[in-house]
């Protein structure tokens, strides 16, 4: 896919311009907003709306949640409103770096705007993606290609398989139905092993012998793991939601936890931070992530928290949490005290928020 910032042009290229934009540059504005409505109508908005349509069906569960077609439009409409602020600006001389294949382009385009909405409403996916993704780029058991518009995870020794147009039937159940896989893989072996993404993803390739689309791979990792966001949900207060409302914040209130609680990891003895912060988690998934999304803390003031540049965070960023080895080396300690000073730094966070909550 065609990056917009491969190549900056101390002179606008007329002729490496998709052809189809052209006529744009010396089009007076009556004649610019034709072609413009017709390259938006005709060649943009139906490549966006499959893109983020078959998105929001994955990430959405079988078929659309309720208000998915609201969040279709929302979105498709955002990602036309992006990239004709983009011609705008290329017309005007504004943007020197041309658009070579105009579909690339609204792919691109629409990728962006979507993988925005993920990280905001889907936060946890969302790191699940990312850590498969780096798994699968550093392992040498793994790897991420593309075959066409197919981002595909496997088996290193797979690298450059074709997508497959018929999914092994163990593949399709896999989409609607994971109890067979976990009767044969999971079931058996402890609860720490199985929960390891390195074993699932090893377990779930070797099950439905073929490459997974990384969507697809996301989706049932996070049906295995029992990784939910549950966004934007509206549930009516159950007895238990009542009985723990004095001791949990609600749903309304779970920002400003937050805020409080980051404020006394802050507080925290230097080691305690460092070994929470580096294995921040929850169900054996990092959460990091979701303190920037949620504007509890931004990168800059994570990075200071853990004494560290913020060039340094964005190396870890994409590896966190970090296992107890790693940490151990990089605080000059075993991984049994960073295990023992993470459950001190959780215990004494927790009775500060129990006397906080209190008040």
């Amino acid at each position: 896919m065609e990056d917009a910032e491969d190549v900056v042009y101390s002179e606008f290229d007329h002729l490496a311009l998709d052809e189809r934009l052209r006529p744009f540059i010396d089009a007076d504005d009556a004649y610019y907003e034709i072609l413009l409505g017709d390259v938006i109508t005709n060649h943009a908005m139906p490549l966006i709306e499959t893109i983020i349509g078959s998105k929001l069906k994955v990430y959405s569960g079988q078929g659309f949640s309720q208000g998915a077609d609201v969040e279709l439009d929302d979105l498709c409409h955002e990602a036309a409103t992006n990239l004709i602020a983009y011609l705008n600006n290329l017309r005007i001389g504004q943007i020197q770096t041309p658009i070579r294949v105009l579909e690339d382009f609204v792919a691109k385009t629409a990728f962006n705007v979507f993988n925005n909405y993920l990280r905001q409403k889907y936060p946890r996916r969302y790191s699940l993606k990312r850590r498969i993704q780096y798994l699968a780029k550093t392992s040498e058991d793994f790897d991420f290609w593309k075959d066409g518009s197919h981002k595909l995870v496997g088996f290193a020794r797979w690298k450059g398989f074709a997508h497959a147009q018929n999914q092994s039937k163990r593949l399709a159940d896999l989409r609607h139905d994971e109890r067979a896989f976990v009767a044969a893989r999971m079931d058996a072996q402890p609860v720490d092993e199985r929960q390891q993404l390195p074993w699932l993803l090893a377990n779930l390739f070797d099950w439905v012998d073929q490459p997974i689309e990384i969507d697809l791979l996301v989706d049932v990792s996070a049906r295995l793991l029992k990784i939910l966001d549950h966004p934007d949900e509206e549930i009516s207060p159950t007895i238990e939601d009542k009985e723990r409302k004095n001791s949990v914040p609600t749903q309304l209130e779970q920002r400003e936890y937050l805020k409080i609680a980051w404020s006394e990891i802050v507080d925290l003895p230097s080691w305690q931070r460092k070994a929470l912060l580096l294995n921040l988690k929850k169900d054996d998934v990092g959460v990091i992530d979701i303190l920037p999304v949620c504007q509890i803390a931004s990168p800059s003031e994570i990075a200071d928290a853990l004494e560290i540049s913020i060039e340094e965070l964005a190396q870890l960023w994409d590896r966190l949490p970090l296992p107890d080895a790693q940490i151990g080396e990089m605080l000059g300690i075993d991984s049994q005290k960073v295990i023992n000073l993470r459950k001190s730094a959780r215990e004494r966070l927790e009775r500060k928020m129990k006397k906080l909550l209190k008040r």
